[in-house]
């Protein structure tokens, strides 16, 4: 990545969906890019504020939208995560840094609120105006219809 970067190369961490890994879960793509890279070149080679810059003002820049979003200022989409990092499998001394408490202390399980443009999209568990019963019993049907319609062919 060092290398990369050296050269002008913009990188970005995320994931893009199941075929990754199954979890979707950024905060372990995040801590899994560090954790890499401090395998391949030493305990300071990479840190936690590194990896987390990279998910997101390099993601931006990655994308080319870093005038619309990558970091939290005035005129930029809201796009960001609330965290609980009280969870027990996240705690760590108070004096250590914040984004090693996130890279290193915190997974999906601590995302308390999601917003996207100012918006909460997700929030301690819901999804604010979505009707989940109404949404999976309509994926029900059409699992089924699916199904049906893969007897018959």
């Amino acid at each position: 990545v060092r290398g990369l970067r050296g050269r002008g190369v913009h990188v970005g961490i995320g994931c893009d969906g199941s075929p990754c890994n199954n979890f979707l879960d950024p905060m372990g793509e995040i801590r899994l890019a560090a954790l890499l890279q401090k395998w391949k070149h030493g305990p300071a080679a990479f840190s936690a504020r590194e990896a987390l810059e990279m998910a997101t003002r390099g993601g931006a820049e990655a994308l080319g939208a870093l005038d619309e979003i990558g970091s939290l200022e005035k005129g930029k989409r809201a796009d960001f995560v609330v965290l609980n990092l009280e969870a027990i499998h996240s705690l760590m001394a108070p004096e250590v840094d914040p984004y090693t408490r996130v890279v290193f202390g915190a997974d999906r399980t601590n995302v308390e609120t999601v917003y996207v443009g100012g918006q909460p999209i997700y929030d301690r568990g819901r999804f604010p105006g979505f009707e989940t019963a109404r949404v999976l019993a309509r994926a029900g049907e059409e699992l089924g219809a699916l199904l049906r319609r893969h007897e018959m062919g």
